[in-house]
């Protein structure tokens, strides 16, 4: 590591333009497939390949900040979970130390090798984000979060927005925050094209598929459903909902973070985004994030803020 651009075992990230401009490069071996923790602690030998990758990534919209630009409807039902008492304010202000989260959207360019035979060049929408604070995640019994990106805007409130996310998580025990999490929004391409959600599909009515050993998996289909408002919104404007459903091919990628106490599932698959008020319907892509635990959690071993 240095003290300026983060680098190490070939991978680099450098930050060219704060906040607006990143270059992503990285030389080195990977290993082909999803490999859980316990195949890479194993003397067995994994097939790697030989990738190169130099991207640039450009912010396209402005940027929401977790607890700042929540709406204050779904901030509140975050908060109205909790037993409210000292201990409860003595987590969030510590959390408000030492806890942050921000995210946006914009374009990804460049090109990634692979074996350098098979060369392909990128250009498209994509999603940035940053934390610091520890992140303990069998916290999370689970999670749902959707990376969205349209292939042409719909309108809401007069402005065309390009970009959805939503982030769902369900942590009863938590010790650092709330037990249970939700927000979510919409962005357009100019500053202040920021639109919240103030209240939608619940994490606890996400189905999910059990497996025979008792971990979980997502469905292949989801839906939800995110009622929108603007940002701040001093007119007090009537929510908007913005329905999306999710089913078709999957195609995977798979992590086992904190040593293989969390499973977490990356699954690109066709989004169906729907403007039900003008009945529109467009199509996006991205990535729908589910993940759960697996064992016991000890909440001795820490939170998730």
């Amino acid at each position: 590591l240095t003290k300026d651009n983060p680098c190490g075992l070939g991978l680099s990230y450098e930050c060219i333009i704060p906040m607006k401009k990143w270059r992503i490069s990285y030389k080195g071996n990977m290993h082909r497939g999803c490999t859980h923790p316990d195949i890479l602690k194993s003397e067995k030998k994994q097939e790697t390949s030989y990738i190169e990758i130099d991207l640039i990534y450009e912010t396209d919209t402005p940027v929401f900040w977790y607890m700042r630009d929540d709406n204050v409807n779904t901030l509140a039902k975050n908060l109205s979970q909790e037993p409210w008492g000292i201990n409860f304010w003595k987590v969030c202000l510590k959390r408000s130390k030492n806890h942050g989260h921000y995210e946006e959207y914009g374009r990804l360019t460049g090109r990634v090798s692979v074996d350098g035979a098979v060369t392909k060049t990128y250009d498209f929408g994509t999603f940035r984000d940053h934390s610091w604070d520890i992140r303990v995640w069998q916290t999370m019994d689970s999670l749902l979060i959707l990376l969205i990106a349209f292939d042409e805007p719909i309108n809401l409130f007069g402005v065309d927005v390009y970009y959805l996310d939503l982030t769902l998580v369900n942590m009863p025990g938590n010790s650092s925050g709330v037990a249970r999490y939700s927000t979510g929004y919409l962005l357009g391409k100019n500053e202040g094209e920021l639109f919240s959600m103030a209240y939608g599909t619940s994490i606890l009515d996400i189905p999910w598929e059990t497996r025979k050993d008792g971990t979980r998996e997502p469905m292949e289909e989801t839906e939800v459903v995110m009622y929108i408002v603007p940002e701040p919104n001093p007119n007090n404007l009537e929510a908007l909902p913005v329905r999306v459903k999710m089913d078709g091919d999957i195609r995977r990628m798979q992590y086992w973070p904190d040593d293989g106490k969390f499973e977490v599932f990356e699954d690109c698959m066709n989004f169906h985004v729907i403007d039900e008020m003008n009945n529109k319907i467009v199509e996006g892509y991205g990535t729908r994030q589910s993940g759960f635990r697996i064992g016991e959690f000890d909440p001795s071993q820490g939170g998730c803020g």
